[in-house]
């Protein structure tokens, strides 16, 4: 960074518009992955399946007992799907339960 361009910033403000700049970036590959993941998910839910919600990084299905293996499956297999343009495969840990609470492993 050209320091004489931002000569009236403290080195303290230069150190926070670095970082800031650097959390954009990831926090935008973040959402963008979240978006491609729920765009996805919602492709494939069954008929009788439900998405409930998406906070942050977290998507809740409703889904009947007997579907609970096909849903995990899906998951699975729609979350490590390769990510081409990030070149990477994710890990996804998917839980299950009863209630939100009981599916965070």
């Amino acid at each position: 960074m050209n320091q004489a361009l931002f000569s009236f910033l403290s080195n303290s403000d230069i150190n926070s518009i670095e970082r800031e700049a650097i959390n954009f970036i990831i926090q935008g590959t973040a959402a963008d992955v979240s978006k491609i993941a729920l765009k996805k998910i919602h492709d494939n839910l069954k008929s009788n399946w439900r998405l409930l919600a998406f906070v942050h990084d977290e998507f809740l299905l409703e889904v009947p007992d007997t579907d609970v293996d096909a849903a995990v499956s899906m998951l699975h297999q729609v979350m490590s799907e390769k990510i081409d343009w990030l070149g990477i495969s994710l890990v996804a840990d998917i839980g299950h339960g009863t209630t939100w609470a009981e599916a965070k492993w």
